[in-house]
């Protein structure tokens, strides 16, 4: 419960939730609180809202780019766990004033912006927001949750690991279709929290020659801009399992990022019988 005071001719205004009270606690890779084979490099938050009973309503949110190597933000079916949309961190305009640190280097403080809008949102609304701004909710989707990602984030420096990647999360506003500010919607629980182990027959099972597989996109909440491979194995008492590869090269600067085979790589162990990692290398 929250009082105000304020004078009789006053309006009454709400305080507003500070941007980490508005998304959920940290989803970490390494705190073994999620399925599907987290890497334990990358942490997690979620917002979840019920957009049937939003279908008015444009979502904001507006940060400080992170300090890491690699964010992105995806749009989720949370009744199926599928992606349907989202936006990494080069495709995010900066806002006026700011340079987008992951498209070219920078220092200092710089902030974006970025709009959710409901499925049949009139085009003439988005064109004020901006279309480079903009993810919609698709068709049929009545519960969605947004996941927002840090891979490798540190303090603004550098120097060491930090767990909101050096800035505050981003704040959560919401606008009418006449763009005009109104309440936020009710931020409810997600079914993220719910993906738990399915064990399954998997191709890698079935061709024993054949030791890595390119996954499919799952239904487990996957980042929509990265590609997985896997392989399962029984590992004996009495043995040691090796295998080799060619490292993707990465590049380092973030002029170089456009054109870069790949942003992150990395190798992550874990269990099948509960999907939990114990182990990653990056």
């Amino acid at each position: 419960m929250t009082f105000v005071a304020c004078s009789d001719d006053d309006g009454i205004k709400i305080p507003k939730p500070l941007p980490k009270e508005q998304w959920s606690a940290t989803l970490k890779g390494d705190g073994e609180e999620l399925g599907a084979y987290p890497d334990l490099y990358c942490n997690y938050w979620e917002y979840t809202y019920r957009a049937d009973e939003n279908s008015d309503k444009i979502l904001c949110l507006k940060g400080e780019f992170p300090h890491c190597r690699y964010f992105s933000v995806s749009l989720y079916n949370d009744e199926t766990g599928d992606v349907f949309s989202g936006i990494n961190d080069q495709e995010i305009p900066a806002d006026k004033g700011s340079t987008n640190p992951f498209v070219k280097t920078t220092s200092g403080k710089n902030y974006f912006t970025i709009y959710v809008v409901p499925n049949g949102t009139p085009q003439s609304v988005i064109d004020k927001l901006g279309s480079e701004r903009v993810v919609k909710v698709a068709k049929g989707v009545n519960k969605v949750a947004i996941a927002l990602r840090h891979y490798l984030g540190t303090t603004a420096d550098g120097s060491q690991k930090d767990e909101y990647a050096g800035v505050e999360l981003p704040a959560i506003t919401a606008l009418d279709m006449d763009l005009h500010e109104t309440s936020v919607p009710e931020h409810v629980a997600s079914n993220i929290a719910k993906v738990t182990s399915k064990v399954y027959t998997q191709k890698s099972d079935e061709n024993k020659e054949m030791p890595f597989f390119l996954a499919p996109v799952s239904m487990y909440y996957p980042n929509s801009f990265t590609a997985y491979l896997y392989g399962r194995t029984h590992l004996r008492k009495d043995s040691v399992l090796t295998f080799s590869f060619i490292p993707a090269p990465v590049p380092t600067k973030p002029e170089e990022y456009k054109d870069a085979v790949t942003r992150y790589w990395s190798i992550c162990i874990g269990s099948a019988s509960d999907t939990r990692s114990y182990m990653s290398i990056y």
